[in-house]
């Protein structure tokens, strides 16, 4: 009887902490201990974040599956919290790591290796012409083209229209990348 009782009350303890939300979070919706609060939604997940932006204010938490999220729903707020390094790191996902079981590339990685990389990649996009006036002339003009190819469609179905978008944006890294132009329509 006594280790019945004794289990008992191990079960509830551990309940009661798998359910209940850390100290030091912000308000927010915390759902159920594996699948968080997903599955208890009925709305569009974007009218579920604005219902929860005017309940809970700029800051709010949402546990997803086993994620905890924190949203911050104000830019100078979303600013200075960057610019701390306390949040800079974030968790590994599945999805960016590799065989070796750590997360590559720019999206996936974090600490010294996210910015060596995000280094890497600036450097070598602003060899390539990010940010400079050249590039600006280059979005200028297939700009331009796309418009023109879309007022010769304007009676027609937008079939055409992801062939003219993907065409305009190759040609602009094209450009960036070769110095020159496809006509590919």
């Amino acid at each position: 009887m006594l280790a019945e009782v004794v289990l008992l009350v191990a079960v509830v303890l551990m309940l009661m902490k798998v359910l209940s939300k850390p100290h030091g979070l912000p308000p927010g919706r915390w759902g159920l201990p594996l699948v968080g609060y997903v599955p208890l939604t009925r709305k569009n997940i974007d009218d579920q974040l604005m219902d929860l932006h005017k309940k809970h204010g700029d800051i709010y938490t949402w546990r997803m599956g086993t994620r905890v999220f924190v949203f911050l729903h104000d830019y100078r707020l979303t600013r200075e919290a960057f610019m701390r390094p306390e949040f800079v790191d974030r968790p590994d996902w599945l999805v960016f790591t590799c065989k070796e079981k750590k997360a590559l590339g720019v999206l996936g990685s974090n600490g010294a290796q996210w910015q060596n990389n995000r280094r890497f990649s600036l450097r070598q996009l602003r060899d390539l012409g990010m940010g400079k006036s050249k590039l600006v002339a280059a979005v200028h003009t297939q700009a331009g083209q796309l418009v023109q190819e879309l007022r010769k469609q304007a009676d027609q179905p937008a079939k055409h229209l992801p062939t003219a978008l993907s065409a305009a944006i190759t040609n602009i890294i094209w450009d960036m990348v070769a110095s020159g132009y496809c006509m590919l329509f």
